[in-house]
C-alpha cells in the first residue's frame, strides 16, 4: 500500500477514536469531540480529496464495528465526513 494510503487510514481510526470518546461520557471526552474531523482535514488538505474519502470511509468502519448499528457511522458521516469533503473539495 502507498504510504498516502496507510496515513489516510491512520488519520480515519484517529478520527474515529475521537468521535467514540464521546461515549464515555467525560467532559473531557467531550471537548475532544468537537475535534472529530480535524485529522479528516489534514490528510484532505495535505495529500487531496482521495486521501479524505480513505480516511471518512475508514473511519465510519471503525465506528460501525465499535459502536454497533447503523446510526452511529450515519452520524459520523453527517456531522464529521460530509464536512471534511466538502471542505477539502472546495479548497
Amino acid at each position: 500500500m502507498p504510504t498516502t494510503v496507510l496515513a489516510a487510514i491512520a488519520c480515519g481510526a484517529l478520527s474515529a477514536l475521537l468521535f467514540l470518546l464521546v461515549l464515555t461520557g467525560s467532559p473531557g471526552a467531550v471537548l475532544l469531540g468537537y475535534l472529530t474531523a480535524l485529522p479528516l482535514f489534514l490528510t484532505g488538505l495535505a495529500t487531496g480529496v482521495r486521501a479524505v474519502l480513505v480516511a471518512t470511509a475508514a473511519a465510519a468502519v471503525a465506528v460501525a464495528v465499535v459502536a454497533g448499528g447503523l446510526l452511529p457511522p450515519l452520524l459520523f458521516l453527517a456531522f464529521s465526513g460530509a464536512p471534511a469533503l466538502l471542505g477539502v473539495h472546495q479548497a
